[in-house]
């Protein structure tokens, strides 16, 4: 057994949880360190036996107001929180016993957030679509026709196979099988975390799209380097008119506002749209890299046609034959 710390605090729990758990075990463990760097102005000096409710509600409330870091939402804090009460029953588990159990504290977490609903509707996006269309940049590489912009080929694909954000910046051409038609989003050798990369069929649409994208390539990797979408996709948003409110002149080169439609607003589209044209929820999550029940929780309200059969039969015995009069209406 390991002798416990004199005076262990959550600085030590957090550095032995990042070490031994992290490191060995999350696919990007740098992450983690954004986490900490809030985490660690309130908690990083207190014992880890004195860390109580009362510790946890002054930091909600810091970082609400942006005493902490950035204001932030309630899932944000959640999740900053959740991490390090892991790092604390990491050090007290029984296979390690760095801690007592005692010492492990108990604390509400603040409430988890909706699930997200903002989903793209036809017209919103052809309005994406044309308007980034029209802001691709000319290259004397490819002559005088524009090549394609990393946001279209992002929101393509994400839109087309419901990958998460991180699986399409990490895509290289070597799994993009266009003899059978199938993109493989799992890197070899990567390490295995919840958040499962699937085996996506191509679809005819996407199909068009990669293979131009093929002839313009310039790297290895389908989106050329690894850099972020989100700033670009809400300069697209705006030009296009998806900005809920009044649209602002943002400089090119600069951080835009925030639109409501982010990069992971297309891996929703997706879900829904498959939902909505009578997918199976089966389906659906096998795609997505999800659990069933995690798709019926968060997209089973666009299976209520299926519930239509069930309806009609509530009115059977007394519902009206005639027209509209009968219903006095």
């Amino acid at each position: 057994m390991n002798a416990p710390l004199k005076r262990f605090t959550c600085a030590d729990a957090w550095a032995i949880y990042t070490a031994r758990h992290t490191a060995v075990y999350a696919a990007h463990p740098e992450t983690q360190d954004y986490n900490w760097k809030n985490l660690g102005q309130k908690f990083g000096k207190v014992p880890v036996g004195k860390v109580d409710q009362n510790l946890v509600d002054e930091y909600v409330a810091a970082r609400t107001s942006g005493a902490i870091g950035k204001p932030s939402a309630t899932a944000t804090m959640r999740r900053e929180l959740a991490l390090l009460l892991a790092a604390i029953r990491f050090c007290a588990n029984r296979k390690r016993r760095l801690i007592p159990p005692e010492d492990v504290p108990a604390f509400d977490l603040p409430p988890a957030s909706m699930p997200r609903e903002r989903w793209l509707r036809d017209y919103e996006l052809k309005a994406f679509f044309a308007t980034a269309a029209r802001n691709r940049t000319r290259s004397s590489q490819f002559g005088d026709t524009p090549r394609l912009s990393r946001v279209e080929r992002f929101a393509y694909i994400a839109l087309e196979t419901g990958a998460r954000k991180q699986a399409i910046l990490d895509l290289s051409w070597d799994r993009v099988d266009f003899k059978i038609g199938v993109i493989y989003f799992d890197v070899p050798g990567r390490r295995r975390t919840k958040k499962r990369r699937a085996a996506v069929p191509i679809s005819s649409l996407l199909r068009r799209v990669l293979l131009r994208a093929f002839r313009e390539r310039i790297s290895n990797l389908v989106l050329d380097n690894g850099g972020g979408v989100w700033a670009p996709i809400q300069h697209i948003a705006m030009k296009a008119g998806l900005f809920i409110g009044n649209p602002v002149a943002v400089p090119a080169g600069t951080k835009p506002p925030a639109t409501g439609i982010g990069p992971h607003t297309f891996r929703h589209t997706c879900a829904t749209n498959m939902v909505r044209n009578g997918v199976s929820l089966w389906k659906v999550a096998k795609i997505l890299g999800n659990s069933v029940q995690m798709i019926e929780r968060v997209y089973g309200h666009h299976t209520a046609a299926d519930l239509l059969d069930a309806v009609e039969k509530i009115s059977t015995e007394w519902r009206p034959t005639g027209d509209d009069s009968d219903l006095h209406i």
